[in-house]
């Protein structure tokens, strides 16, 4: 769990650390993009791969509908509004339990990527971490463009 938050963090620093605006809904993009991943692999029966593209395009869409009303807010109305996004994200995930597995969550597969399974925990911390590296190293470059 270590590697996602590192994940969440960096993109959390992203918003709050270099732009000073107040997210309090950050968790509800990550819940999309968990949920729309394990989606598409265990019940679409997409490759992994194809997840990693698709889910970004989905998370951003979501991004689109919360960020354009929220244009014009600041300060703390905007940290209320995306702490209410948080909460209809909740609450979707509980009401759509036939896909998302409610409360209970999502039993997920072992992934494979680039034919490589990811069948134990070891494997699973290399390619969190992996990832993890590979968004320090794009936040920076974002920063320092």
């Amino acid at each position: 769990m270590a590697g996602i938050y590192i994940i969440l963090t960096v993109g959390l620093d992203l918003l709050s650390g270099f732009t000073g605006l107040i997210s309090l809904g950050h968790a509800a993009f990550l819940a999309i993009g968990a949920y729309t991943s394990a989606i598409l692999v265990d019940q679409v029966g997409l490759p992994f791969e194809l997840s990693l593209i698709i889910t970004p395009v989905i998370v951003g869409f979501f991004g689109l509908i919360i960020g354009f009303p929220a244009l014009r807010i600041e300060g703390m109305y905007l940290g209320l509004t995306t702490m209410g996004f948080g909460f209809i994200v909740k609450r979707l995930i509980i009401a759509l339990r036939k896909w998302t597995g409610g409360s209970a969550g999502l039993h997920v597969s072992s992934a494979s990527i680039f034919g490589i399974t990811i069948s134990n925990d070891w494997d699973n911390y290399f390619m969190i971490y992996t990832f993890a590296i590979l968004a320090i190293i794009i936040a920076r470059r974002i920063v320092k463009s």
